[in-house]
């Protein structure tokens, strides 16, 4: 374990890499805590309304439906999208498109927190994450050393990835409990983050470029 975490933090590729779990794994189950929080949201209004008689039938409904989406559009861009995305902007390019998506889409959100806008940008979010993104931060560790890839990797993998997970938890119990943080204000700090995130994708995306011309034996162009 502790030779995991020294492979990962002398190296700054991999410590790059590590911080963009971490932001990755934060920003996308903060905007989970925004979708569900919205969707309780939505069906009290309903609820209130008449429109529905059971709130927690119909919220079931909601969720089968949505992964139905999200799993559906996934394997459509893992199928169809993936290799020519990685063909045409090459690994530091797809691993910039996600970080892209949630800065425009959770932009959005900040001013229109609209349950509709909610829904569709998670589906997108989500979709991308399960495929291409999930392709793109397995290549960048490609041209690593074995320790690397296998130590390394690992230690990012687990711990920086949970790591994301207490962050985003840190962040949604000051919201809620120290802000009273309405969605709208999630979806903007979400925003900034993903900012910092797509720098950060632009930095690893030129080092994956050098690491993969040293390994070929190439000028890095």
């Amino acid at each position: 374990v502790l030779g995991g975490f020294r492979v990962v933090l002398s190296d700054r590729y991999l410590r790059n890499i590590a911080l963009f779990m971490l932001l990755l794994n934060c920003i996308n189950s903060t905007g989970e805590y925004l979708l569900s929080r919205t969707v309780e949201l939505h069906a009290d209004a309903l609820l209130a309304a008449g429109t529905i008689t059971d709130a927690g039938r119909w919220i079931g409904g909601f969720y089968g439906n949505f992964y139905a989406w999200v799993n559906g559009v996934g394997i459509a861009i893992q199928l169809f999208l993936v290799a020519r995305i990685f063909r045409y902007l090459g690994v530091g390019g797809a691993t910039r498109v996600l970080p892209a998506i949630a800065m425009i889409g959770y932009g959005v959100l900040a001013f229109v927190p609209v349950f509709a806008v909610i829904r569709l940008f998670k589906i997108i979010e989500n979709s991308v994450n399960y495929s291409l993104q999930n392709t793109a931060r397995h290549a960048l560790i490609l041209p690593c050393d074995a320790e690397q890839k296998y130590a390394g990797k690992t230690t990012i993998d687990t711990f920086f990835w949970r790591l994301g997970d207490l962050a985003h938890a840190g962040i949604v119990f000051a919201g809620v409990h120290w802000l009273s943080a309405a969605p709208a204000q999630f979806a903007a700090f979400n925003a900034v983050l993903a900012i910092g995130w797509w720098l950060l994708a632009t930095r690893i995306g030129a080092e994956h470029r050098a690491r993969t011309a040293a390994v070929r034996g190439q000028p890095d162009s």
